[in-house]
């Protein structure tokens, strides 16, 4: 068996250590709204450089207390009777469907061992989302883009063993040099098709996985003989927009970029890759966001910018609704004209299963406006958003408000269908025109049709049939 060298991230002092003195108190702080008075530092810890927010405890800020919802005030103690009964009162209050929520004297508070698990137990109607999480990871997440884990993302094939389909660059995974296409064949001795969550081992900074990797030139050969390739879990830097390149379509230059998820640091990558569009005049474009769970709300709005507010500038955008004891807070938000936004005549989104969230809020918001087409599988269908409330170094995200496009149409929980086709090809790298998903969105781009291939069939909405590892993510609402 051969092996690839062990490639250990980190630094004297253990990261974690430094996000958690980094990451200040934040009050009622949305998810999905976060465009404040922030101060933004750079600052080293162990000779690694990372972003961090700081934001004054009492700073009100434009959209993390948005108008019209009140300002909850954490619990008096942190004991855990206290924290469980603040989950009810405080969901009793925003929660979307409030009225739906049993009385607070029939629920047994006693049988709950977590704030986490009374939050999940309070979900009613279609909410899968509502749930409380470490405040660090997620505000590493959001406000930092960082990401505790080994960063790649994966679906099994037919033999059971994982298909690697994304390797975020830089990650433990990345440094260690796998790539999209290897098949992990064994992960710490234990057959893939075997493993359970246990055998990855916790989601601890330094814990090392050791993987057995057949390279993806090779997946195909039944005698193909695995490599042996460690991976230490850390900290790393998500880069949302890895891939942004021109493409010649017939004589006409045609954008791509993949797009991972809604961050604050995503807005700066946008940029770069709209001014590479703009320059070399792209009017038609693709949108990759096959893989892309969603995040903040004022990123999306960012990217929305970017793709409509050349042509529809002080349209509406989308519409926030609350429930009915606070519909003073509902609002609507209009495209503004932002720098590098291109003139797009019709946009290509490579969609699936795990493509949700604020990713479908763009899609939606440009339906009543632009020439749109969705390419591959039908979306996971979450309509709805988050507000953040902070108690006990926790974020409890209930869902608060639902999402609606310029002509009022939204409540598409079983996802945002496509009109064409395809398979996701792990063999091809993302942004390769060759790849089936990609062939597909750039005929549609030349033809306005794509009458040639059949539309796949999309996932029950939230499942995704080709999961990240679970213990990579940061399991936030978005």
């Amino acid at each position: 068996m051969r092996s690839r060298r062990t490639v250990l991230m980190g630094a004297s002092v253990p990261f974690s250590v430094a996000v958690r003195a980094f990451f200040l108190v934040r009050v009622a702080n949305p998810t999905v709204e976060c465009n404040s008075r922030d101060v933004l530092a750079r600052r080293v810890f162990g000779g690694f450089v990372f972003p961090a927010l700081f934001v004054g405890a009492t700073v009100t800020t434009h959209g993390c207390q948005s108008e019209g919802l009140p300002n909850i005030e954490p619990p008096a103690s942190c004991d855990l009777e206290a924290q469980k009964e603040w989950i009810y009162d405080t969901m009793d209050e925003v929660y979307l469907w409030s009225t739906e929520l049993p009385p607070k004297d029939e629920v047994d508070f006693a049988s709950y061992d977590s704030p986490e698990a009374l939050t999940t137990a309070l979900r009613q109607n279609v909410d899968r989302w509502t749930r409380a999480v470490d405040k660090v990871e997620s505000d590493a997440l959001f406000m930092a883009g960082m990401r505790l884990g080994i960063g790649f993302k994966y679906r099994s094939n037919d033999d059971g063993n994982l298909v690697l389909k994304l390797v975020h660059p830089g990650s433990p995974a990345g440094v260690a040099g796998l790539r999209r296409g290897d098949v992990i064949v064994s992960v710490n001795g234990v057959p893939s098709p075997e493993a359970s969550s246990s055998d990855w081992g916790e989601n601890d900074e330094g814990l090392i996985v050791n993987f057995e990797v057949i390279p993806r030139e090779q997946a195909a050969d039944p005698n193909a003989e695995p490599e042996l390739v460690p991976v230490t879990r850390d900290w790393y830097l998500i880069i949302t927009v890895p891939n942004a390149t021109v493409l010649d379509l017939a004589g006409e230059s045609v954008g791509y970029f993949y797009f991972d998820t809604f961050v604050k640091t995503s807005v700066a990558e946008l940029d770069a890759a709209f001014e590479t569009f703009e320059a070399a005049g792209v009017t038609k474009l693709v949108v990759d966001l096959r893989y892309n769970g969603g995040g903040l709300i004022s990123t999306a709005r960012h990217l929305a910018n970017l793709l409509g507010s050349a042509m529809n500038d002080d349209a509406v955008m989308y519409k926030v609704k609350y429930n009915s004891n606070l519909s003073e807070g509902d609002n609507s938000y209009r495209f503004a004209t932002t720098s590098h936004a291109l003139p797009l005549e019709r946009i290509a989104f490579i969609t699936s299963g795990s493509t949700s969230s604020a990713s479908e809020l763009v899609i939606n918001a440009m339906l009543p406006y632009t020439d749109v087409e969705l390419i591959g599988a039908a979306t996971s269908g979450k309509p709805v958003g988050s507000n953040s409330f902070e108690f006990c170094e926790k974020l409890l995200y209930p869902i608060t408000f639902k999402l609606l496009n310029s002509l009022d149409e939204g409540e598409y929980f079983d996802g945002l269908a496509t009109g064409c086709g395809g398979d996701d090809q792990p063999e091809y790298e993302l942004g390769d025109p060759n790849e089936s998903l990609l062939a597909n969105a750039l005929d549609y781009l030349q033809n306005g049709s794509c009458s040639a291939y059949q539309a796949t069939p999309g996932l029950r909405a939230g499942v995704d049939a080709n999961p990240a590892d679970p213990l990579s993510a940061i399991h936030t609402a978005r």
